[in-house]
């Protein structure tokens, strides 16, 4: 289960992050911070209740993210970082 390094908030499944490239709105940790609109990855993500911004990575355990790693790699992707 994702939560913020910041400030320990967990998102809901109702939580959505907008593309800054084509607009598409999504939840991150459901596509593994992967746009579903233009296959973007987003290396950090920002937090929806303190703001931070942070290393995608440091939002899991290391089993959880483990997983998620693996399905970035099988995806045509471009890689944001801020």
């Amino acid at each position: 289960m994702p939560r913020c390094p910041g400030c320990g908030w967990i998102p809901t499944k109702e939580a959505r992050w907008e593309c800054h490239k084509c607009h598409a709105i999504f939840n991150t940790f459901e596509t593994g911070a992967i746009c579903p609109g233009c296959s973007v990855v987003f290396k950090k993500t920002q937090c929806l209740s303190c703001r931070g911004c942070y290393p995608y990575e440091d939002w899991f355990e290391d089993g959880d993210f483990l997983e998620v790693s693996e399905k970035q790699k099988d995806e045509d992707i471009t890689i944001f970082e801020e």
